[in-house]
């Protein structure tokens, strides 16, 4: 299987209004990222452990 089919096969839907959108695509601009980097940086901090 090529890696374009693989990465397709691992994309995730997630259904958002327009200005959600328009926010999501900000904020990846105002960090220099792609919105996929910024949406697997926001899931990887939901599974971290709490640091006290």
């Amino acid at each position: 299987m090529s890696s374009a089919v693989e990465a397709k096969d691992e994309r995730l839907h997630v259904p958002l209004s327009a200005e959600a959108k328009t926010m999501r695509q900000r904020a990846a601009n105002y960090r220099h990222k792609t919105v996929s980097q910024i949406v697997l940086t926001i899931l990887e901090s939901m599974h971290q452990e709490p640091q006290f």
